[in-house]
């Protein structure tokens, strides 16, 4: 395993431009702007859905998927999600907990289309640890996997190995962004709310203790005189933005993912992060287990955690350089985030009738 202190360009074919990241714990998966999805990194899970368990040092396009179109994705710790344009989810990688959500524990290695939500058309998804969240047009969300903290948000700490509404949120707003952690789930409302369900051991749920939450629940105080814009949960601690262009963290971090000085290495309520340059306005932000990137208004990329050079500190993020410095503005799509379903693909992909095999 190499470390590079530097981005360097991950090689594609010709003329194919990446529109959507998503990186896993050992994946990634990319679409482009034709609505391709591309994988690489380690494939015995499953997860890479080219149907073998062959690790790809290099992006591989996903045969399965090569005749639809690809509006969001998503890679987690074993799995992956993949929405597309005319509203279906697919699923592939490991299930040992239902987190493909097609009835059963059975690793798929290819594409299959999640059934089972009644008709709902899906914009876009979070996978997370063990368990999936998927978005549809209405606002409202599905969940399922392993659910023993509450992170599936039915009430009760019970997995589902297929998709389940979650009724109490669709009663409270309208969705639109979710973002699955490690054992807990975040959901962004259109009025700026943040609700969150699941594991609240570490503080991630931002309510201030560390009661386990079954049923999604609005975070009070500051948030509730902002509009939260954007939402990432990762392994224990998460990350919201605000309309102006400010950075909430609550959680536990470990070195300084979360963007708090060394002696805040957990805070269980929404705490304003002071780590990026006075000027900056973030507009979206993606954290990992160990370090967080954020995107600015002028198209620059912050970074802080483990390996950026600062650890939260007292030090200012770290702007990331290399090949992302000097080209002017960065377009950055960071995954799980506002999906591409508005965007319509071409004719000859919506007429296309192949289809990847779909769960019974």
């Amino acid at each position: 395993e190499t470390e590079l202190p530097t981005p360097r360009p991950v090689p594609l074919p010709c003329g194919q431009r990446v529109v959507l990241v998503s990186a896993g714990n050992d994946h990634l998966l990319f679409v482009t702007a034709s609505g391709g999805v591309w994988s690489m990194g380690r494939g015995s899970t499953g997860a890479l859905g080219h149907g073998d368990v062959e690790d790809k040092s290099q992006p591989a396009q996903i045969d399965y998927l090569r005749d639809l179109y690809a509006v969001d994705a998503s890679a987690a710790q074993e799995h992956s999600l993949v929405v597309t344009a005319c509203g279906r989810l697919y699923s592939f990688g490991r299930a040992g907990s239902g987190q493909l959500g097609h009835g059963d524990l059975e690793t798929r290695r290819q594409p299959v289309r999640v059934t089972g939500m009644r008709g709902a058309h899906i914009i876009g998804c979070s996978a997370g640890g063990l368990h999936s969240l998927a978005l549809g047009l209405d606002g409202c969300v599905w969940s399922f996997g392993w659910g023993a903290h509450g992170q599936l948000g039915h009430g009760d700490g019970t997995g589902k190995a297929r998709p389940a509404r979650i009724d109490s949120l669709a009663k409270e707003a309208r969705i639109v962004q979710v973002s699955a952690g490690s054992r807990y789930s975040l959901a962004l409302s259109a009025d700026g709310r943040v609700f969150s369900f699941g594991a609240g051991k570490r503080g991630a749920l931002g309510h201030g203790d560390s009661a386990d939450v079954y049923t999604p629940k609005a975070i009070r105080g500051v948030l509730e005189r902002r509009r939260v814009v954007c939402v990432t949960a990762s392994h224990s601690a998460s990350l919201v933005v605000t309309d102006d262009g400010q950075l909430y963290a609550f959680g536990t971090s470990e070195f300084g993912a979360h963007g708090l000085p060394s002696g805040v290495p957990k805070t269980a309520r929404p705490t304003k992060v002071e780590a990026l340059p006075a000027t900056a306005h973030a507009v979206g932000v993606s954290t990992g287990r160990y370090h967080s990137l954020v995107v600015t208004q002028d198209g620059r990329v912050h970074a802080f955690g483990r390996g950026t050079g600062t650890t939260g500190q007292g030090q200012n993020a770290a702007q990331v350089r290399g090949t992302l410095d000097g080209v002017g503005r960065v377009k950055v799509v960071i995954a799980p985030s506002t999906p591409r379903a508005a965007h319509r693909p071409p004719a000859q992909a919506r007429s296309r009738s192949a289809q990847p095999q779909t769960s019974s």
